[in-house]
């Protein structure tokens, strides 16, 4: 058809850009940041101990939970899939082998973090190279 070649051309330049705007990753942000109550599943592709309740409620700026044994806490911040976690500050009682053994091994995994992503009701952290550190599952506080 004949028409205006401007116009042809400036509507096929916005396809264009739209289509790789639809195609383009949408980046995690603050709107969408780990916020929430997560429960320890798994650290660096180990299991962890059902009977212990390894939680992180992670608010605004502020992260903690308890450990397994012990309460723990630290800031954090977030800019796209990137996480930065300061450094835990944990109390320090004293619990089953096992279970310190785990909440030891939560804590350094928590240094190695510095990417996250959400799929569905799960929270995975990830380290520099995009190794799973730890994953988590959405839960409910008191259930």
């Amino acid at each position: 058809t004949t028409g205006n070649p401007m116009r042809h051309a400036t509507l096929r330049g916005l396809a264009v850009m739209l289509l790789a705007i639809a195609a383009a990753p949408i980046p995690a942000d603050a709107a969408s940041a780990p916020t929430g109550n997560w429960l320890l599943e798994e650290i660096a592709g180990r299991r962890a101990i059902d009977r212990v309740q390894t939680t992180m409620e992670i608010r605004q700026g502020h992260l903690g939970g308890k450990g397994g044994c012990n309460g723990y806490g630290a800031d954090y911040r977030v800019k796209g899939d990137t996480i930065s976690i300061g450094a835990a500050l944990a109390t320090q009682m004293a619990c089953d082998k096992p279970i310190m053994d785990q909440e030891q091994r939560f804590l350094q995994a928590l240094e190695k973090v510095r990417k996250w992503r959400k799929e569905h009701n799960r929270l995975v952290f990830l380290d520099a190279r995009g190794k799973t550190v730890a994953t988590f599952r959405a839960f409910k506080r008191g259930a």
